[in-house]
């Protein structure tokens, strides 16, 4: 899925720009952050395979949802405790795959973590030295923008890591 974003910035500067996310929680977490670091959220809209709908951009304070998330799926959890029960060799072989599958995940944005901070370090030494004008903005913009960037990846990583321990809990 993607969401599609229009912020306004404290110099009153409009931003549109998307992100792609596959829970819908880290999509919800991430306009969150960017609220709570003074963004003013004027437009949300998510697009999935079942089409576009705009989001209510009164909904996003800025206050972390993952807890009360996290709480919600607990409570459905423990709803569903009485699942069919399968063969149990292909239940440990669905198990392990996923598994498998979020190692990978996982490896693959703790790559693209130190990417970003490689790159917002560059960045931040660049303004050091960059003149003022024209170069001086536009490496504020691609700043502040790999910094949005680099945020998605440490929560999709923390989500990632924190799956990878329930489905080894559950294996």
């Amino acid at each position: 899925m993607t969401i599609l974003l229009i912020t306004c910035d404290e110099r009153g500067n409009k931003h549109q720009f998307s992100f792609g996310c596959s829970r819908l929680e880290v999509g919800f977490e991430m306009i969150n952050v960017l609220v709570e670091q003074g963004e003013k959220l004027l437009q949300a809209q998510l697009n999935d395979q079942s089409g576009n709908m705009l989001l209510p951009v009164d909904a996003f304070d800025g206050a972390s949802c993952l807890a009360p998330i996290k709480k919600l799926q607990k409570e459905w959890r423990s709803l569903l405790k009485k699942p069919l029960k399968p063969a149990l060799t292909t239940v440990r072989k669905l198990q392990q795959e996923q598994i498998n599958l979020t190692q990978k995940r996982l490896g693959n944005w703790e790559k693209k973590q130190e990417s970003y901070t490689n790159l917002v370090t560059f960045l931040e030494k660049a303004l050091q030295k960059a003149p003022h004008g024209g170069l001086l903005n536009h490496y504020q913009s691609l700043l502040k923008s790999t910094q949005r960037r680099l945020t998605l990846a440490q929560i999709t990583c923390q989500l990632l890591s924190n799956r990878l321990s329930e489905l080894r809990e559950a294996n």
